[in-house]
């Protein structure tokens, strides 16, 4: 070990801020929620498919993936996220940017059944974008 601490990019770094910022924000220990983030999930090397979430959010026995969203990816690694949190998730959080809202949107309209469109919530990042 060289004993140097090299800080994160800038964009994982803003990612892991504005994920924080959700934490924080809307899922408060004073209210019941436990919170699960991407590290210590990393950490303990639990697995759930084929990507990681950003976050779990648990209240009771509901656990809610959380993904956070500040540029627009392409259509087939949202759905892909999609597919894979809702087999392993009561619920999807997805906050957003305004650009990648409407591509996940988009997403839930034509990629995902019916029945569990209801079960992901698209929501804005506004002041919570770091």
């Amino acid at each position: 070990w060289s004993g140097r601490i090299i800080p994160p990019g800038f964009a994982v770094l803003r990612h892991e801020l504005t994920a924080s910022a959700v934490r924080i924000a809307s899922y408060p220990k004073e209210f019941g929620w436990g919170f699960a983030s991407e590290r210590f999930i990393q950490q303990r090397r639990i697995e759930y498919g084929h990507h990681r979430p950003d976050g779990i959010a648990i209240l009771g026995a509901r656990r809610t993936a959380v993904e956070v969203q500040l540029s627009v990816t392409d259509q087939p690694h949202i759905t892909a996220v999609l597919h894979n949190h809702l087999d392993q998730f009561e619920s999807v959080d997805y906050w957003c940017a305004p650009g990648p809202a409407v591509l996940v949107s988009r997403v839930l309209a034509t990629h995902i059944a019916t029945a569990d469109v209801h079960r992901v919530q698209v929501r804005e990042l506004a002041g919570l974008a770091r």
